[in-house]
């Protein structure tokens, strides 16, 4: 988590947030150090899903779940350690704890499409022509594309986190935290949609001389910070009154009162309870129990370490040629490709084109990428890995992406279809992966089918699959329905007939 706070601008307040949690705590301190402290066995509702969360994940290489599991897992031990009567007094500052965990980037596909829906209805409102092609808009001067750093999931992420805070410390009330809570996140989305906007209008009206480059990410961050204290002044002129609550409703304790003559109360003390652990066989009980939870903790990186211990295969490129053979019409060629996909980490990696005798001159690119043993800079499913080329390189943008199913395609299987942009080319391009013989479309399937691999004790072995063709254009805009569903057919070609390991 340390290592993505650092190298990521989405995720850096979550260097914040331990810090912040202690402060809450210490500042807390006269209600939780009142409460009777003792075991509870309820942590387990904690520790129990969130060993097994951590264990699971670290076999598929999801590194979100797997952090929140531990999370979870530390969260639990405290809670058996100390009790339910302590930790109902310090349930906000350790539930801030959660937003350390850098989550949310599954995110970005769908705040993508709504800030670019938005941004456009807002400048066609203001009587500006503009011509949408998935995340690429054009405007009379220039053109304009959005981008995951555009999405907003840094605004919601920080608000989330700023309006969190905020309520607990100037409302009483869960209702009213809550309306600000949800009432942060949402402002936070409308602010980024009008950020987008103004960065187009800025670029627009000079011509494209500014809010190209990077001075539109400072609009973005002074922007919001603007939105954010607008929002908190408005907040604290509702803020509710602390309360200070009656001693003998803070103090785990016996409140023991003087009565005089008549029964009337002429005084009182409180005296604290002293806490009475088990003893004798109870004693033995809990601490063995105690002592088996740590033993099943302590014993996860061991049986994790076991199960993804893999011995990737060789000869894995001979393979993939022999299987596809050469046809007599049609000729495969290493090389090359005019659409690499990102790949990085792979065992082994096949890629080239096939050149089709019908119609003359059509090329379809394929790379099939072998992966095994998939530890930290070997993973399939990560954030290097994509089926397309990196847009800052090669100048493809990606236009729109969707599943298509088995019935469309032609194949036994699903594929992840991608529509790409290079000025006036376009191209087609289908991937998915392979794991145990299993195939998936999506990474979520993909990285269930590796854990599920995995405690079966068949290792990782997988593969990432991936096709592509040009797109005949009809208005050098995009391709019409003819040619999108011919090019569909060439790819199923060359599906049926490429293998994986």
């Amino acid at each position: 988590m340390a290592r993505v706070w650092l190298n990521s601008e989405t995720f850096g307040h979550g260097i914040a947030v331990a810090p912040i949690s202690a402060w809450l705590l210490w500042r807390d301190r006269d209600r939780w150090l009142r409460a009777l402290p003792g075991v509870s066995a309820w942590g387990l509702i904690l520790v129990l899903p969130g060993a097994g969360a951590w264990l699971v994940a670290e076999l598929a290489g999801v590194r979100v779940v797997a952090q929140y599991g531990l999370l979870s897992l530390s969260l639990g031990l405290v809670w058996c350690a100390l009790g339910t009567a302590v930790i109902r007094r310090m349930v906000f500052p350790l539930a801030f704890l959660l937003f350390m965990v850098p989550a949310g980037e599954s995110l970005n596909a769908p705040l993508m499409e709504a800030t670019a829906t938005a941004t456009i209805a807002a400048l066609r409102a203001v009587g500006l022509p503009v011509f949408r092609e998935g995340m690429l808009f054009t405007l009379p001067t220039g053109n304009w594309s959005v981008v995951e750093a555009c999405s907003g999931l840094r605004y919601v992420l920080a608000a989330s986190m700023l309006g969190a805070l905020f309520a607990w410390l100037n409302f009483q009330a869960w209702q009213r935290r809550l309306v600000f809570f949800v009432a942060a996140i949402v402002l936070a989305l409308v602010a980024n949609w009008a950020r987008a906007w103004l960065v187009v209008m800025i670029g627009h009206l000079s011509h494209m001389r500014y809010g190209t480059g990077e001075d539109h990410v400072w609009y973005g961050w002074a922007f919001f910070g603007v939105v954010m204290a607008g929002l908190f002044w408005m907040g604290g002129r509702w803020r509710d009154l602390p309360s200070d609550p009656a001693p003998d409703q803070e103090i785990s304790g016996i409140t023991i009162a003087a009565h005089g003559a008549g029964g009337q109360a002429t005084g009182g003390m409180v005296v604290p309870a002293v806490a009475k652990g088990p003893s004798g066989i109870g004693e033995a009980a809990v601490s063995l129990a105690f002592a088996l939870l740590l033993l099943l903790i302590a014993v996860l990186p061991w049986l994790q370490a076991h199960l993804t211990e893999v011995e990737p295969r060789k000869g894995f490129e001979a393979r993939v040629w022999n299987a596809l053979g050469i046809p007599i019409q049609d000729v495969f060629t290493k090389g090359p490709l005019a659409a690499p996909p990102q790949i990085v980490g792979a065992r082994a990696i096949v890629q080239g084109s096939l050149e089709l005798s019908e119609p003359v001159g059509m090329r379809i690119e394929f790379a099939n990428a072998y992966f095994a043993d998939q530890t930290e800079g070997h993973e399939m499913i990560a954030t290097g890995n994509h089926p397309f080329p990196d847009r800052r390189v090669s100048g493809w943008s990606v236009v729109r992406a969707g599943k298509m199913g088995s019935a469309e395609t032609g194949l036994s299987h699903a594929v992840r279809e991608h529509l790409l942009a290079r000025g006036s080319e376009r191209r087609l391009v289908w991937s998915w992966y392979s794991i145990g013989g299993r195939t998936a479309a999506s990474e979520v399937e993909g990285k269930a089918m590796t854990a599920w691999s995995l405690l079966q004790g068949q290792g990782d072995h997988a593969c990432m699959l991936v096709i592509g063709v040009a797109l005949e254009l009809t208005d050098q805009r995009k391709a019409d329905q003819a040619g999108l569903t011919q090019a569909r057919e060439h790819l199923a070609r060359l599906g049926r007939r490429l293998p994986c390991d």
